[in-house]
């Protein structure tokens, strides 16, 4: 099988947080299987490109000639609450 090359770089990884399970889920469209969680956000960035380099040797992915680096942007998407003031 030959090597596909990766269509679009920097990868982009969303990271929101999961109120349910206390964790940090990050996920890309644009590499297949990619998705990670973590209870602390700066390792989960950490962790990411260890990943990333197994998926592209798994999806038999190709860098474009002359890169050697997977770029990757994390884009944190923060919820808050506000709870209600009971008067």
């Amino acid at each position: 099988m030959l090597p596909l090359m990766v269509q679009k770089l920097p990868i982009d990884i969303v990271v929101e947080w999961d109120p349910e399970a206390s964790v940090w889920v990050g996920t890309t469209d644009d590499i297949y299987g990619f998705g990670i969680e973590d209870a602390d956000l700066d390792r989960l960035v950490r962790r990411a490109p260890d990943i990333l380099l197994d998926l592209f040797e798994l999806n038999n992915l190709q860098m474009p000639e002359g890169q050697h680096d997977i770029p990757f942007k994390v884009h944190v998407s923060p919820i808050g609450y506000a709870t209600a003031r009971i008067a």
